[in-house]
């Protein structure tokens, strides 16, 4: 389940071109990026 939302996070910060920053920051910050994402 969480490589499922790991992947979830991948495409949603690939849309918002920041594929670059979350191989940087690993799966850590991607998922904090996620949540503010969906929270707007």
């Amino acid at each position: 389940m969480l490589t499922i939302y790991v992947v979830s996070v991948h495409f949603l910060l690939l849309k918002f071109n920041g594929m670059k920053k979350c191989f940087l920051t690993k799966s850590l910050i991607c998922v904090e990026l996620s949540e503010v994402f969906y929270a707007e």
